[in-house]
C-alpha cells in the first residue's frame, strides 16, 4: 500500500508541476522558492504598475509566515525590507495592498489587509470568500471554530458566496449523517475525503457537545493528538503506527502533501515518517501547517501554489527557525538533518 501510495502521489505531483505557472515570471520565481532572487524581481515589477506584483508583495509584507520567516527577509534590515515589500511614497513607505488606486482592486485589497487583525472574522471571512480567495476565507472561519465558537457559524449570513461549503464542514456533515459513527484509523485511511483532517479536528473540539466522545476510538485520539503538535510529549512506542497512518492519508490533503515533501526530501536518515509527528510538533501543530498556504489566488492559485516550492521553502524555514527551541526532544534525525543542511546553506 505504501509503495502504492507513493507511486500515486509522485505521478500527481509531477503533473501538478507542470501547472504550477503563473504568467508572471517574478511570480513563478517567487514560486521557486529562491526569496534572494524573486523578491527584487517582484519589487521591480511592483513599482513599474504590476498588479499582482503589487498584491503578491502586499501580502508577503503583511502575512507573518510568509515574510517573518524566510531567511532572506529576516536578513534584512527594517529599512531594506521596508523598501523591497512595500510601495515607495514621499511620507515613507507603506504596503502595497493600501496602494491600490483601482476601485476593483479596492475591496480585495482591503479584505486581505485586515483579515489576520480583525476581531469580526466571520463578515471578513465572508468578504474574502465574495472576493474570490476561498483559501484564507476557508481558513478564517476554520480558525473561528477551532477555537469552539460553533455558535458563529449562527452568524453567517444566508448570502455567504459558498463560505459554508467549505470541505472540512462538509466532510463534519458527511460524518454525522453516518448510520456508524465509529472512527477508527483503518477507517480514516480507507478512503480519506478531501477537508478530512481539518474536518476530524473540528469534529473533534464539537464531540462533547454531541455526545460523540465514545464514538472516536483511542487510537484516533492520539492521532488527533499528533496532528495537534503534541507528539514530543508523548510515549514514542505507538507513534510508529500513527506515522504511517499520517503518510497514508497525507496525499488527500495540500497540507500535510506538503509536510511529506519536506520530509521526503531527507534520504538518508530513515525516518520520514517520525519526521512528519516530530516536525508538526515543532511548528505547533496542523493548526500552524495550514497557515502555509497560497497568499491570494487572484494571483496564484492554490493548486499551482501547492504543486510549486515555495509552500516546502516556507515550511523548512519555519520548522529550521523553531526546531533550536525544542533542543534534545526531536527524534527525528531527518528534521535535524534537514534544519542543519539548510542553516549551512545560508
Amino acid at each position: 500500500m505504501r509503495t502504492s501510495l507513493l507511486v500515486s502521489s509522485l505521478m500527481l505531483s509531477v503533473a501538478s508541476l507542470a501547472a504550477a505557472q503563473t504568467e508572471n515570471d517574478a511570480v513563478n520565481l517567487w514560486l521557486s522558492g529562491d526569496d534572494a532572487a524573486a523578491l527584487p524581481a517582484l519589487a521591480e515589477e511592483a513599482a513599474s504598475g504590476d498588479e499582482d506584483a503589487q498584491l503578491l508583495l502586499g501580502q508577503i509584507d503583511r502575512d507573518t509566515v510568509a515574510g517573518g520567516y524566510s531567511r532572506y527577509v529576516l536578513s534584512l534590515s527594517p529599512l531594506e525590507r521596508n523598501r523591497l515589500l512595500r510601495a515607495n511614497i514621499e511620507d515613507g513607505t507603506r504596503n502595497w495592498l493600501l496602494e491600490q488606486e483601482s476601485r476593483d482592486l479596492g475591496p480585495l485589497s482591503e479584505a486581505l489587509f485586515n483579515y489576520r487583525v480583525t476581531r469580526d472574522s466571520i463578515p471578513m471571512a465572508v468578504e474574502l470568500q465574495k472576493e474570490g480567495e476561498t483559501a484564507s476565507a476557508e481558513y478564517l472561519l476554520w480558525t473561528v471554530l477551532d477555537n469552539g465558537r460553533f455558535d458563529l457559524l449562527n452568524t453567517v449570513p444566508a448570502d455567504n458566496h459558498g463560505l459554508l461549503d467549505m470541505e472540512a464542514l462538509a466532510w463534519v456533515r458527511a460524518y454525522q449523517e453516518r448510520d456508524d459513527k465509529r472512527l477508527t484509523l483503518a477507517g480514516l485511511a480507507e478512503d480519506p475525503a478531501p477537508g478530512m483532517i481539518p474536518g476530524l479536528l473540528l469534529l473533534k473540539r464539537l464531540s462533547p457537545l454531541l455526545g460523540l466522545e465514545d464514538e472516536i476510538g483511542a487510537e484516533v485520539v492520539d492521532a488527533i493528538d499528533v496532528l495537534n503538535g503534541r507528539a514530543l510529549s508523548r510515549n514514542r512506542a505507538g507513534l510508529y503506527d500513527l506515522n504511517a497512518w499520517l503518510d497514508a492519508v497525507a496525499p488527500s490533503d495540500p497540507h500535510l502533501a506538503t509536510l511529506q515533501r519536506y520530509c521526503e526530501s531527507c534520504d538518508e536518515a530513515g525516518d520520514g515518517t517520525i519526521c512528519m509527528s516530530d516536525a508538526l510538533a515543532v511548528v505547533s501543530g496542523y493548526r500552524t501547517l495550514m497557515t502555509v498556504r497560497s497568499p491570494i489566488e487572484r494571483v496564484v492559485p492554490t493548486e499551482a501554489y501547492f504543486a510549486s516550492e515555495r509552500p516546502v521553502a516556507l515550511l523548512q524555514d519555519l520548522v529550521r527557525n523553531r526546531t533550536p527551541y525544542y533542543a534534545g526532544n526531536v527524534n527525528s534525525a531527518c528534521v535535524v538533518a534537514l534544519n542543519e543542511e539548510g542553516a549551512a546553506q545560508n
